[in-house]
């Protein structure tokens, strides 16, 4: 331990600690202190990141729990505040001296969650400056072979349409906005923009915008001192559009509604689904029907209407309890997606004609340094796509797409900010040549929140 990472005394200010957090990161008794000291000093938004941090090194930390709940009560999480106080007094092994001085704490969270009417929001922003092997999302081809009813010719793909490396830069901006009643409604806005540039191919550069909400309200619970399961109906809704400089406009209409049964797994049960260790975790599985309208506006005959299922089952473990394998590494939260569905064409002459879609996505937090993410998809048409592609075979696809990042923080440039080093890959095999596509490359990356 190095000598800078011992306590100090109580009237201590914060900043005194907060150019040693690189170097005490790792000790658990040193964060709680300066997360302690944050609280004291009204700067809930940075104490709640050193208290979560200092909770997943050494969970059993009465003290930082409690300091962990002011901190999150303090930024306005009076709900995530009142149930980290009910997991802790749910545990048997809590000192009675501590109980009631809990028990209260609760009460008046609880009691402020129900006064309070209310927005809690986030901002996020990201800057990425990245690589990618095949900035067009070009086919794996140099020629393309025509089956013509007088015979086959194989044609040359022009240059300027062969995948092309490069470098690119991307900008992000995200809002989120949620709010919470005591009845168990809850309703959720997000609005996001993202946009990409390549100097050596600027016709990709791209503009996206996302606006997203939710609707879901408490359809029943059940529990006991150990678990507690709620029921919920949600119905969310999206609009999504993407603009680049080649021409390409295209926007999408989402519907969803289903069931969520969330399950709320607490120390006292010994198991759970991250594994045998007294977890503390909240869990979430959906099931519900999707339908969305996609546009292709620059060329209107590929548009389509999907219609199909999904589930959803993601886990996240609280940060008073969170699992670690041998390498340290926690898993905090994951979350796994199947959907099923049919795209129908808008125009009957669109090419392939009706199309069935498979997706399979995983995706995992790994502590709070490493997130990996990796999805699967099939793609099959019912008709040919073209008569003079293979002698008018049905196309098939399949893609895989993985991510991975390590997250550095960098609290003497933020509260919230933090260095990405990432690689992401893209590959998509078919049965007809002209869809088979590839593309790779590392990125660097400054994200905040706030």
């Amino acid at each position: 331990m190095a000598a800078v990472c011992i306590p100090v005394p109580d009237g201590t200010p914060a900043d005194r600690l907060t150019p040693y957090v690189i170097t005490c990161q790792r000790v658990p008794e040193w964060l709680a202190q300066l997360g302690a000291l944050l609280n004291k000093e009204g700067r809930y938004d940075e104490a709640a990141e050193h208290l979560e941090r200092s909770l997943m090194l050494a969970p059993d930390q009465i003290q930082a729990g409690l300091d962990y709940a002011v901190a999150l009560a303090g930024v306005g999480d009076l709900l995530s505040a009142t149930q980290l106080l009910g997991q802790w007094l749910a545990r048997p092994d809590l000192p009675d001296t501590l109980r009631a001085s809990l028990a209260q704490a609760q009460q008046r969270y609880a009691a402020a969650g129900r006064a309070s009417t209310g927005w809690q929001w986030r901002r996020h922003a990201g800057l990425r400056l990245g690589r990618d092997s095949n900035l067009l999302g070009a086919p794996s081809i140099t020629s393309l072979t025509l089956t013509l009813p007088t015979g086959n010719i194989t044609l040359p793909v022009e240059e300027s349409s062969l995948p092309r490396p490069g470098a690119y830069t991307r900008a992000d901006l995200r809002m989120d906005l949620a709010r919470q009643w005591a009845d168990g409604q809850r309703v959720e806005v997000a609005a996001a923009v993202l946009a990409r540039s390549a100097p050596r191919a600027s016709q990709t550069g791209t503009t996206q915008a996302e606006l997203a909400g939710e609707y879901s309200r408490l359809a029943g619970e059940i529990g006991s001192a150990g678990d507690t399961t709620l029921l919920q109906h949600y119905t969310g809704a999206a609009v999504a559009s993407l603009h680049t400089r080649g021409g390409t406009r295209y926007a999408s209409f989402h519907l969803g509604t289903g069931l969520q049964l969330q399950d709320k797994y607490m120390p006292t049960n010994g198991s759970g689904p991250l594994g045998p260790q007294g977890l503390s975790a909240i869990c979430n599985t959906r099931v519900g029907a999707e339908a969305q309208l996609r546009n292709l506006y620059s060329n209107p005959v590929l548009s389509g209407r999907y219609a199909g299922l999904a589930v959803l089952w993601s886990c996240n473990a609280q940060p008073q309890q969170v699992l670690a394998d041998g390498a340290g590494l926690a898993f905090s939260q994951w979350q796994i997606g199947v959907r099923a569905g049919v795209d129908s064409p808008t125009d009957a002459t669109r090419p392939g004609g009706r199309q069935q879609q498979y997706s399979l996505r995983a995706a995992t937090h790994l502590g709070p340094r490493w997130y990996l993410d990796a999805e699967l998809g099939h793609n099959r048409d019912t008709t040919a796509y073209s008569a003079i592609l293979d002698n008018g075979r049905v196309r098939n696809t399949t893609r895989l797409s993985l991510r991975a990042e390590y997250q550095h923080p960098l609290p003497s440039l933020a509260p919230g900010a933090v260095a990405v080093f990432g690689f992401e890959g893209f590959k998509q095999t078919a049965n007809l040549s002209l869809f088979a596509i590839r593309s790779s490359g590392p990125y660097i990356a400054i994200r905040g929140q706030w």
